[in-house]
């Protein structure tokens, strides 16, 4: 059996930044984040360590109003500033359970695949079913 390399840690901060760069290229991205999806797991860290959190959203043009998650356009989180819901979607594959809502309970952001495989992000329900995301202040 051959023994199988994993991603340095220098390599994966060099991914790490260059995913949440907005300026980097698709091609980029998906070699940053092959690099990323081999890295030795890390240790398991208490809850709420490295949390970041969604404090607002850009809907698409014309659907200001609308209450469909697939109709948001842009996400702004702390530590990040306005990405796509499909950046995130792609930065949740990698790295879970690390972006909240900032509403309490401040639930977490959970990746969702529309039926037009559409990549998209939702909050867990909060405790009357509703996803906090969406109540967000609009910009």
């Amino acid at each position: 059996m051959t023994k199988q390399r994993k991603t340095s840690a220098k390599v994966a901060s060099k991914a790490s930044k260059l995913m949440k760069d907005g300026r980097t290229s698709k091609n980029t991205k998906s070699v940053a984040a092959s690099a990323l999806s081999q890295r030795a797991p890390k240790k398991i860290k208490e809850e709420g360590d490295n949390m970041n959190y969604a404090e607002k959203i850009k809907m698409k043009q014309g659907k200001s109003d609308s209450n469909e998650l697939t109709e948001i356009d842009e996400i702004y989180v702390s530590g990040f500033g306005w990405k796509s819901k499909a950046f995130y979607y792609d930065y949740l594959t990698i790295y879970p359970s690390t972006i909240a809502v900032n509403i309490y309970p401040y639930p977490k952001l959970v990746k969702q695949l529309s039926s037009n495989n559409e990549k998209y992000v939702k909050s867990e329900p909060n405790e009357y079913g509703y996803d906090n995301l969406l109540r967000l202040p609009r910009v």
